[in-house]
């Protein structure tokens, strides 16, 4: 490729001004943190670029501008961060929200006895004993629930999850 005029007057190889400070910024994600964050798969994974673009230049990595506070988490956002953070792969994103699955485990580990304590209860009044016949009364009971309200329970669920990220 021959060098050519640039819109500021300097040299250009290709996209490259000579110049012109460069800031490369990259980020790799193994598979192990694509699934903390729900991805598993190739093409959901690309889908979610943005995502993972947002997430990885506003929560994970910022570059701040100091001023005197001396609590660097106030300090504002470098304009050379800003523009990394613009970057079009991060538009129209949804958020992506990194969870360790100690987090996930523990949260199910506290979640158990109040679930077994409703699984108990619901057993003594739908006549079952065991989970094996429990369960499947539950599922019952739930797509009854879900044609009583007028809403599907993977609906509720897509809800709740929605409103996790936005806090």
């Amino acid at each position: 490729m021959s060098p050519g005029p640039d819109r500021t007057g300097g040299t250009t190889f290709g996209n490259w001004t000579p110049d012109r400070a460069v800031i490369r910024v990259e980020f790799e994600w193994n598979r192990e943190g694509l699934a903390q964050v729900g991805l598993t798969g190739v093409d959901e994974t690309l889908a979610a670029a943005g995502s993972l673009w947002r997430y990885s230049t506003e929560e994970w990595l910022t570059h701040r501008s100091p001023t005197a506070d001396s609590n660097r988490a106030r300090w504002p956002v470098s304009p050379e961060w800003a523009q990394v953070q613009s970057a079009s792969l991060a538009q129209h994103t949804i958020r992506a929200h990194r969870v360790q699955r100690t987090q996930r485990s523990g949260s199910l580990r506290r979640l158990a006895p109040a679930q077994v304590g409703y699984l108990v209860a619901f057993a003594t009044l739908s006549g079952t004993t065991g989970i094996d016949e429990t369960v499947p009364a539950l599922a019952r009971y739930l797509r009854y629930d879900e044609a009583r309200r007028g809403i599907d329970f993977a609906d509720r669920v897509r809800r709740r999850l929605a409103e996790r990220r936005l806090r």
